[in-house]
Formats: C-alpha cells, sequence, structure tokens
C-alpha cells in the first residue's frame, strides 16, 4: 500500500516537472523569436549608467574648448592626487575621476586604450606581435 502511494507520488511529480520544463523551454522559444527583447532591456540598462562626455568634463572642472591631453592628464593627476583615501580622500571620487579620463580621452580626444600585453583577453597572436616591434 505505501509502495503504492510513493510510486504515485513520483508519477505525479515527474508529470509537474515535465510540463513546466516544456512550458519554460516554449517561452524562451518565443523570447528569441521576438527579437530579443529581453537582451535590448539588459543593454538599455547598462548603457543607461555610462558616463556622458558633458558630465565627466564637470567632474574634472574642465573646458571642451581647447582640451589637450596634456591639460587633461594634469588635471586628473592633481585631482585623484587631493582625493586619495590615504590623505583622507574617498575611494568613490578617485573612480569618478578615473572614469571620466576614460571617458573623455575615448570620446573626445579620440584615443584608443591600449591592452596590456599579460591582460587576459589578449590573444596570442597580438601578444606576439607587440614582441615583435
Amino acid at each position: 500500500m505505501a509502495g503504492r502511494m510513493i510510486a504515485q507520488m513520483i508519477v505525479s511529480g515527474t508529470t509537474i516537472l515535465t510540463k513546466a520544463f516544456f512550458s519554460a523551454y516554449q517561452q524562451a522559444l518565443r523570447n528569441a523569436k521576438a527579437g530579443g527583447a529581453p537582451a535590448a532591456v539588459a543593454n538599455a540598462a547598462a548603457t543607461k549608467y555610462k558616463m556622458r562626455p558633458d558630465e565627466a568634463l564637470k567632474i574634472l572642472n574642465i573646458e571642451k574648448d581647447g582640451l589637450t591631453k596634456k591639460i587633461l592628464d594634469e588635471r586628473f593627476k592633481a585631482m585623484f592626487g587631493v582625493n586619495d583615501p590615504a590623505k583622507g580622500g574617498s575611494f568613490y571620487l578617485q573612480s569618478k575621476i578615473y572614469r571620466s579620463k576614460e571617458v573623455l580621452e575615448h570620446e573626445v580626444l579620440g584615443i584608443v586604450p591600449e591592452v596590456p600585453q599579460d591582460h587576459p583577453h589578449t590573444s596570442p597572436e597580438e601578444t606576439e606581435k607587440k614582441k615583435q616591434e
């Protein structure tokens, strides 16, 4: 008698899990056919918080007119040093200052950052090519 009840519970549980699995699979197929809406939402969320060049200029207190690499580096070093946590500054502000410099170098000055040779995303071919240069 107990064996029969256990068998019925196993069959019922298996049936429920199978239906849930197929339902989830069908929903995933519908999402994929709909054009990847969840991916678009994730992309929008990721770019929502990207720093804009005008915000970076305000953080570093620099005017866009006449912006050069030298001016940017001088302002960065001064503000980064003032906000050193060892001197009572803020790591958060240092992070904002660093990201501001990155954004201005890339977006305004058009400087593409170099990937270090020992970076995990550097291919062996790129590393070998740099060694030969």
